[in-house]
């Protein structure tokens, strides 16, 4: 069929794009010299009847019928034959196809019905796995912690490995483990001459391991180490992890990390006080909110409509608890 379809195809200079016989199997004949091309004529045989001389079985590539001879359907069987060519020369050919289909056998209907190769895993797959070195399951914060300080010492090991360490801490141990992890990186970043703060992305996930392992006692060294260790902590995500600890009534943990936020550069704002004050409101230590409140007024924080209902609220019910106390010491 291919030897019948070109030997009567038009020239290559007629359409937009270039027909070559490179990886396509037997559907394209070899490309025709220069010479053939520039002393090309019109056919006056339509392509459809050409069809009729190809091999049984093979892809049919039928043009537009005799009744389109003219100029104009010469050149509509020319648009038309480009498109079922490039649409020919898309599939797979049969070998191909029967060795991709063989390890599932019947299951060999999976493939695209296109007649494309069936692709298992999209383009961005591998890229989304971890190819590092720290990627081995076998891995624990600590033997993880002796691996990348050996490698901090012929400058070797990269921040990529902290993101595997946060995320395999699990306990206050663990974190604190990470935390030793994150100095060595820093020092071995120092001795190249790369002295700019660990990236910000990492930093979250800083604060998403202190969470998940619960060690505000890690994140108070880590506010109070912040210019040694490079890492400058988001007052957004500790506002986040406040207020977690604030919904789970862990005012004590709320008090440990206020006092170092200003030694590791986060400023308090309204947010930090509505949060310690709800807290505070909420367990029944008045005297606490009003200390805390008065401590942000203090330094020219401003207390939210918010704020300001919860401290009336709980002074409220402090009058109330006062007044039961006192009927109750009336009647005995």
């Amino acid at each position: 069929m291919a030897s019948a379809l070109f030997a009567q195809r038009v020239p290559l200079s007629h359409g937009s794009v270039s027909l070559q016989n490179q990886h396509r199997g037997d559907f394209l004949a070899p490309r025709r010299s220069a010479a053939s091309v520039a002393s090309w004529r019109p056919q006056t045989q339509p392509l459809a009847e050409s069809s009729s001389a190809a091999a049984p079985g093979s892809p049919r590539l039928l043009g537009p019928t005799a009744a389109g001879a003219s100029s104009g359907g010469q050149f509509a069987q020319f648009r038309e034959f480009q498109r079922q060519a490039s649409s020919a020369a898309s599939r797979q050919p049969e070998d191909d196809r029967a060795s991709t289909s063989g390890s599932t056998g019947e299951g060999g209907r999976s493939a695209s019905t296109s007649g494309r190769a069936r692709r298992p895993y999209n383009k961005n797959y591998w890229r989304q796995l971890p190819q590092g070195w720290f990627a081995k399951p076998d891995y624990t914060p600590v033997t993880l912690y002796e691996e990348i300080v050996r490698r901090c010492e012929t400058n070797t090991c990269g921040v990529d490995a902290l993101y595997m360490i946060c995320k395999l801490a699990a306990t206050p141990q663990d974190a604190r483990v990470a935390l030793n992890a994150f100095a060595a990186v820093r020092a071995s970043l120092v001795r190249q001459g790369r002295v700019a703060p660990y990236d910000t992305r990492l930093a979250v996930a800083f604060v998403h391991m202190i969470r998940d392992a619960d060690a505000p006692d890690v994140l108070v060294e880590a506010l109070r180490r912040a210019p040694e260790l490079g890492l400058l902590l988001s007052q957004t995500r500790l506002h986040e992890l406040l207020q977690r600890w604030g919904e789970l009534g862990e005012l004590a943990k709320i008090e440990e990390v206020l006092a170092a936020m200003p030694l590791g550069g986060v400023p308090y704002n309204h947010v930090t006080a509505y949060i310690v004050i709800r807290t505070a409101v909420n367990l029944g230590a008045q005297d606490k909110a009003e200390y805390y409140a008065s401590a942000m007024v203090q330094r020219q924080i401003r207390l939210t409509p918010a704020a300001i209902r919860l401290l009336e609220g709980g002074r409220e019910r402090l009058r109330q608890q006062q007044q039961d106390m006192t009927q109750q010491q009336d009647v005995y």
